[in-house]
């Protein structure tokens, strides 16, 4: 019996792709995009803030002149 990567390899993957959708049951799914959106914006909504306050302070400012 050889063992044939090729015919293993995707079998073996279907199946752990199966098992893990039916581990991440839609509760668990949820609970788990939660989590990666909260750490998503742990770290990288302060930067994209910090420079989106800058652009409207600078856009704000040159308003500012304009009109005054």
């Amino acid at each position: 019996m050889t063992w044939n990567a090729k015919c293993i390899f995707p079998q073996l993957l279907k199946g752990m792709i199966t098992v893990t959708f039916s581990m991440l049951s839609i509760p668990n799914l949820f609970l788990f995009v939660l989590s990666f959106f909260v750490l998503i914006s742990i770290a990288i909504l302060p930067a994209i803030e910090n420079s989106i306050w800058l652009s409207m302070s600078v856009q704000f400012s040159s308003l500012t002149n304009l009109s005054f």
